[in-house]
This record gives structure tokens, C-alpha cells and sequence, in this order.
């Protein structure tokens, strides 16, 4: 309970410290910027540790993150110390949606705590991996972190996001198996309060009032986080035995079956609440799937577990979302004068876009292109169409994100390894069933779609009536079109489908030419539906509109955008499918069309009172089946969550607590270790592979050992160069009876500890323990586990 409350305590600090910077940031959001606060300023502190310990100018300890947030408390005072009066009236007046703001972001956050209580463990899929990550980035002395599962290597993975958390647990005196559970419902608290920021500062924007705005803000919250995709309805149908085996064999979701008899409320068997990330397959008359992907969304990343960078790059992607706001609803003409006039806007921009990559990778070319599009619109609405418009507005944004990449340049030009191969592009095979993108998409589309489509039909009607006249023959009624917009757009949505077209006939073996005519077909829709928006947009920008409508709009383009990229390529990484693109690009999808759902859903009412009788009706009809279908979402956001909790089986924050009670020998050796450890030791443990217990000890401590998951190195570092011998190296070192063969291998990786446990002997069954009696002394026995040390001087 203590460590709860001081980590939240301390999370709370940095977001006052971190506010005034907000607040001179963001001058175009109505609560200026409250709900980004905390990701900002633990992005400030975080970098300031992480630069300063890499340069040997501060350790990476507790005192040097405290000593970041009076720095960054100081920056902000004085950033806006000669408007101090106008911030103490800016609190005053919009008390209300502040306190609101903090309200749902401690609800979140209160909420999740308790969640985690009853599933605290740090155990299956990758929470192991995750929570070595944060172990390595507490026990680091400085960045960058060493590999505890590759001793001697720095960490290849962004792992910025571990950085941040690590350092606000150490902040906060909280250890690193209840700060995992935390930083996860920190992650949820955050991005509730950035959500909401962004909601209702569209809303106020457009003349929404209070009570509107704060609901609007709410609703993001709940999209963003309480809300699934459809697979609850089918897990209801299969549950209550309500559709045939023919209709569950149609919907080809793996797994998913109509239940033979019903026993219960909800489904009953093991994980069944995991079924609704893998909706996405195509499968062969056999039934073995050929397009297995992701489908993760973050409710479901919040009931998993898994503390990883998609999910720990929700607010600060949100953040980044906020300023492209600000800069679209900007009044001030974009430029490098623009650039000059607005220094804490491009200080805390170049951060932002800095540091996506460094917490998630794939989410800086999705906030680039975000930001690109904000610059785009503005221009248009300033200067009109040019020639050279797309390529002059970019130059300063550009110029921002190089400052941005150059601020954590010992990362990206030195600690990153990418996975990307070449061609860094290849076709999707399959594209997506309709029942299956209907059951990931229905509700965020439904919730912004009906708006953004009512906007563009409004907006292109003019040009539509043009258009028809001239067909028919009536006379060129309307408004005759600009074509620029149009061949621009469709030049967007033919360039994908070009270069798939060339890599489906290049590298796709029994390619035939009718392939090409088939996909087109199939992603059409979509390729529309782009281009109509797009026309939307340019010709609102053209005719001066300067409203939060554009953002929505251009929020929905990137989704669909997105969207339509993930039906035709793919990146070419290690997974060698489009598992992960749909994954990422999915992820990111449903972030941004929650911001724009909770919009469109309050302009979705105020729609009601200047409809026509038919189109309320179909209005009507519309929200009908909104609340239909949400009601099977939330049924498995109530049943998923409970399902998950009650197979937890934990009762604190302890993410190792389950250890000490399965195998209190090893949960032993682990407090041993992070009590007589010093800074530099390396270990060894048994090779296994990925999502098992082995690697468990090191990963636990931070402390390096020679080898941890090897699929997972290779995945990180694009090769096997550096794992395949050391898997050999290591079992040698535990099977060879030669005094000298042991003393060199343990010398080569500077190893101070041997452990010498169960997996260790099932690993090697004719492991030969006594040549670590010749070469060190046992420190640490209990109930058949044993950890030497190699050192001249051991605890």
C-alpha cells in the first residue's frame, strides 16, 4: 500500500512540475494540456537521466531523478514566471475540467491497481521479457543498460519506455516486481487523462459547453480503454449455445466454438478472453491457418499484462496527437517564424517525436505522418494549393524532428538494431474476411465514421451534383471541383497498390497478373473511402475552416490510411508474414479513432437537430446498432477481466510473489542476488527458450547473464552472430569435467556467479557441479539450487 502511494505521489510531482511547460506548449488546448503533464515530464526527467549518466555527469540513481524534477519544476516556473498571474486565473476558471481530467486518471489508475492485485504475476507470454527490460534499466549505473540475457552487450531494443518507468520507481524507493504492476496502471491513468485533454479540447473548440466536453472527454477515456472489439458477441452466442456449428465454422476464428453445453455467465475455459487478438486468419481446407496476425487492443494489452512499448506508448503517442492539434487550430501562419515565435511548442515537439522510436518503434513515422498532415492543412488554409506547398511546410517540421532524433542520437545512431530486411516491403498475401474486419472495426468506425462520412458527403455534394449534371445532361448544377485534391488522393491510395502489385509479381511465387485485379477489387472500398476524406479535407482547408472538425478528420484519414496499408504490405522483419504490421498499425488505429470517435459522437448529436425526417431515422437506426453492438464489447470487458482476475490467484503488487510460493528456493536466490550483487557482476543460467522460466534469475535481477531467450536476441539484433556460440559456450561451461575449459569460458564473459538449479540440471543432465568447487565457493544453497561465486572477494 506504502509504494503505492509514493509511486503515485511522485507520479503526480512530475505532472506539476512538468505543467507550466504544458501549459506554455500547448496554447490552443482548452485545458492546456493537463492530461499530457505527466507523460511530458517524465519524458524531461527521463531524458535528462538517461543523457547525463550516458555522459558520466550523473549515475542513473534516485537522488539524480529528483534532482531532474526540481529542474524541470524550476524550467517550468520560469518559462512562466512572468505569467504567473495568467496561469493562477487559468487554474481558477477551468478548475472543472482539471479536476475532471485528474479524476479519470485516478479512477484508471486506482482501477487497474486493484486489477493487478488480484493478477499480479510476471509470468507467460512476455512479461518475463518485459519486466528484464525494467530490471536492467534500475540496475544500470548509467545508459546505456546492459543486456541481462546478453552480458557484455548493451540492450538493442527501444527501451526507453522501461527507462522512464524504471527511474520513477526508483524515485519513488518502489522495487521492480511491484513497479511493473504499477507502471501498467500508470500507462492506463495517463492515457485516460490524455484522451480526455484531447476530447474536450476539440469539443470546446467547436462550441460544445462544459457538460458536453467533459462527457466527450469521458467517452475517449472509455473507448480508448473499456471498450473491445466484437468477439464478446460471438463468445456470448458460443456461451448460450445461440447459432449453429456451421454459422462458428463460417466465422473461422481460431478456436472459438459453440459451447456443447452452458455452465456459466461467461466461458469458463483457460484464456478463452485470448481469442478475441487472433480474430484475423485465413485457413486451409485442413484447417491450418495461413494469415495468422494480432489483433491487440488496449483493454485486452491491460488485462494481458504485458508490459510493452505498444502499450507503454499510448499517452505519450496521445501527447504527440495533442500537438499536432494544437499546430492544425494554430492561428498563427506555419513557417520557421512560426518555429521561432513558439519555442516551448517546438522543444517539447522534438522530444515527442524524439522519443517515439525510443519507446515504440513503429510509432515515429505514425506521428510524423500525423504532424505532416496538421502542417499540410494548415498551409492549404493559409497559402492555397501550390505546386510546392506539400514540400516547403514539411521543411520545418522536418528540421524539428532531426533536433528531435539528434536529442537522443547515442540511441538511434549507435544502442538501435533494426529487424528490417531487404525489400523492407513485401505484398500480403490474404486479405481480410469482411465478418473479421467487421469484428475488429465495427465499433471505432461506427463511432466516427457516421460523422466524418456526414461531413464528406456535405462537404463533396456540390461536386457530386457537378458531376452528375454533366453525366446526365442536366446542366453542370453544383460546384465544379478542383481535380488537384482528387489526383493527389488517388495517387495516395495507388501508390500502395503499386508497389504491391510489383512485390506480389516479384516475390510471391505462383503470382499470376488476374491476382492484381482480385486485391484491387477487395481493398477498394477502403481506397475510397481515403480519397473522399482527403478531397474532404483540402477542400475545407481551402475554404479557411480552422476547427477541430479538420483534426477529426484528418485522424480518420490516418486510420483508414493505416488500415489500407495493412490489407496490401507489410514490413519485412524476422516474422516474415504481416502478423506484426497489422499488430502495430491496428494498434495505432484504434488510438487515434478513439480520439476521434469520443468527437464524433458529440457531433453525431448535434446532427439530430438539422436532419432531415429520413435522415434522423437513419441516424437513429445507425445508434441503434452502436448500442447493440457495444453491448456484446462490454460484455467482454466485464467477462475477460473477471476471467483474468480469478486466474491470478495473486494478493499484492509483488509481480514475483508467486515464485516464493511455487519455488521459495529460487525467489531466495533472486533476493540474494539483488542484495550481494555489485554493479558489473555477470551470472550464468541454463539456455532455454523464449516465453519459459528460463533466464527468470537474471531477469529478475538485472544481473547479466551469458545468455537468456535466444529467439528473442535474434529478433532484436537481426542475426544469430552472437547467439549461437554462446548457446554452445554455455552448456560446455555446465558439462565439461576441464578445470582450464571452464576457468576460460567463465573468463570470456567475465562470469562471477554460477547458478546451479533445477532447469539447470534437466538442461544438462550430466551437468558436473564439482569443478565450480575447484574454481569458486558456494554462496547461496537451498533445496537443491546452488549459486557459486567466481570472485576474489564474494559476499
Amino acid at each position: 500500500m506504502l509504494e503505492t502511494v509514493r509511486w503515485l505521489l511522485t507520479a503526480e510531482l512530475v505532472g506539476l512540475a512538468a505543467f507550466p511547460i504544458a501549459y506554455a506548449a500547448f496554447p490552443n488546448l482548452s485545458d492546456r494540456a493537463w492530461g499530457f503533464a505527466k507523460p511530458i515530464g517524465l519524458i524531461l526527467i527521463g531524458l535528462a537521466v538517461w543523457g547525463l549518466s550516458q555522459a558520466g555527469v550523473l549515475p542513473n540513481d534516485a537522488w539524480a531523478w529528483w534532482l531532474s524534477i526540481v529542474a524541470v519544476a524550476v524550467v517550468g516556473c520560469a518559462l512562466v514566471w512572468r505569467r504567473r498571474s495568467e496561469l493562477a486565473a487559468f487554474v481558477r476558471r477551468n478548475r472543472t475540467p482539471i479536476l475532471v481530467g485528474e479524476a479519470l486518471f485516478l479512477a484508471f489508475f486506482i482501477a487497474w491497481t486493484l486489477f493487478r492485485v488480484f493478477d499480479p504475476n510476471i509470468s507467460g507470454t512476455e512479461k518475463p521479457m518485459d519486466f528484464m527490460l525494467l530490471n536492467a534499466s534500475t540496475a544500470a549505473q548509467a545508459a546505456p543498460p546492459e543486456d541481462p540475457w546478453l552480458s557484455g552487450q548493451s540492450v538493442a531494443y527501444y527501451y526507453f519506455g522501461y527507462w522512464m518507468f524504471a527511474g520513477l520507481g526508483k524515485a519513488a524507493f518502489v522495487k521492480t516486481s511491484v513497479a511493473y504492476n504499477l507502471s501498467l496502471s500508470l500507462v492506463a491513468g495517463m492515457a485516460a487523462g490524455a484522451i480526455f485533454t484531447l476530447a474536450y479540447s476539440m469539443v470546446r473548440r467547436d462550441g460544445g459547453n462544459l457538460r458536453a466536453a467533459l462527457l466527450a472527454g469521458a467517452a475517449g477515456s472509455a473507448l480508448l480503454l473499456a471498450v473491445s472489439n466484437l468477439t464478446g458477441w460471438w463468445e456470448l452466442l458460443a456461451n448460450f449455445r445461440l447459432g449453429s456449428h456451421g454459422f462458428f465454422d463460417w466465422l473461422a476464428i481460431d478456436g472459438l466454438e459453440r459451447s456443447a453445453q452452458t455452465e456459466s455467465w461467461r466461458p469458463t475455459n483457460f484464456w478463452w478472453w485470448w481469442k478475441a487478438s487472433r480474430v484475423i486468419n485465413t485457413f486451409d481446407e485442413s484447417g491450418v491457418g495461413l494469415d495468422f496476425t494480432i489483433q491487440e487492443f488496449p483493454l485486452f494489452s491491460l488485462i494481458l499484462g504485458d508490459l510493452h512499448p505498444h502499450v507503454m506508448s499510448i499517452p505519450f503517442v496521445l501527447a504527440g496527437m495533442g500537438v499536432a492539434y494544437n499546430i492544425l487550430t494554430s492561428k498563427e501562419e506555419w513557417g520557421f517564424s512560426w518555429v521561432r515565435k513558439n519555442p516551448a511548442t517546438v522543444v517539447v515537439l522534438a522530444l515527442l517525436i524524439g522519443s517515439a522510436g525510443f519507446i515504440n518503434a513503429w510509432d515515429m513515422a505514425f506521428l510524423f505522418a500525423v504532424l505532416l498532415g496538421a502542417v499540410f492543412i494548415r498551409t492549404v488554409r493559409q497559402r492555397g494549393q501550390t505546386a510546392a506547398w506539400p514540400f516547403l511546410s514539411a521543411l520545418p517540421l522536418i528540421a524539428i524532428g532531426v533536433a528531435g532524433l539528434l536529442a537522443f542520437y547515442p540511441f538511434y545512431f549507435g544502442t538501435l538494431q533494426t529487424q528490417i530486411q531487404w525489400p523492407p516491403l513485401l505484398p500480403a498475401e490474404f486479405g481480410t474476411r469482411p465478418v473479421h474486419f467487421f469484428t475488429v472495426w465495427a465499433i471505432p468506425f461506427l463511432a466516427a465514421g457516421v460523422f466524418l462520412s456526414t461531413v464528406a458527403f456535405r462537404t463533396l455534394r456540390p461536386q457530386f451534383e457537378w458531376a452528375w449534371g454533366s453525366i446526365s445532361g442536366r446542366g453542370e448544377a453544383g460546384g465544379k471541383p478542383e481535380i488537384g485534391p482528387w489526383i493527389i488522393g488517388m495517387a495516395g491510395i495507388g501508390l500502395p497498390y503499386l508497389v504491391w502489385g510489383f512485390t506480389h509479381l516479384e516475390y510471391r511465387d505462383g503470382a499470376e497478373n488476374i491476382h492484381l485485379i482480385e486485391r484491387l477489387w477487395t481493398v477498394l472500398p477502403l481506397g475510397a473511402a481515403i480519397v473522399f476524406l482527403f478531397v474532404t479535407v483540402m477542400n475545407r482547408a481551402r475554404a479557411g475552416k480552422n476547427d477541430a472538425v479538420q483534426f477529426a478528420l484528418l485522424l480518420g484519414l490516418m486510420a483508414l490510411y493505416l488500415v489500407y496499408w495493412a490489407e496490401l504490405l507489410h514490413v519485412h522483419d524476422v516474422f516474415a508474414s504481416r502478423m506484426n504490421t497489422v499488430f502495430k498499425f491496428y494498434y495505432q488505429g484504434l488510438i487515434i479513432l478513439s480520439a476521434a470517435g469520443a468527437y464524433g459522437l458529440w457531433r453525431w448529436r448535434l446532427m439530430h437537430l438539422k436532419l432531415t425526417r429520413w435522415a434522423l431515422g437513419a441516424s437513429l437506426a445507425a445508434a441503434a446498432v452502436g448500442i447493440i453492438l457495444l453491448a456484446g464489447s462490454l460484455y467482454y470487458s466485464v467477462a475477460a477481466s473477471y476471467s483474468k482476475a480469478g486466474e491470478g490467484g495473486g494478493d499484492s503488487l509483488d509481480g514475483i510473489a508467486y515464485i516464493e510460493r511455487r519455488t521459495p528456493e529460487e525467489y531466495a536466490a533472486i533476493e540474494f542476488l539483488r542484495e550481494n550483487a555489485s554493479p558489473g557482476d555477470r551470472m550464468v543460467e541454463a539456455v532455454g527458450g523464449s516465453y519459459s522460466e528460463f533466464g527468470r534469475i537474471s531477469g529478475s535481477t538485472g544481473v547479466p547473464t551469458v545468455l537468456g531467450w535466444p529467439g528473442h536476441e535474434r529478433q532484436w539484433r537481426g542475426s544469430n552472430e552472437l547467439v549461437t556460440p554462446r548457446i554452445a559456450d554455455v552448456e560446455e561451461l555446465y558439462l565439461t569435467a576441464d578445470l582450464e575449459t571452464a576457468s576460460a569460458l567463465a573468463n570470456r564473459y567475465g562470469i562471477d556467479y554460477v547458478v546451479v538449479g533445477q532447469r539447470e540440471k534437466s538442461k544438462y543432465p550430466a551437468l558436473n557441479v564439482e569443478k565450480f568447487d575447484t574454481l569458486g565457493v558456494r554462496v547461496f544453497e537451498r533445496n537443491g539450487l546452488t549459486i557459486f561465486c567466481l570472485k576474489a572477494e564474494c559476499p
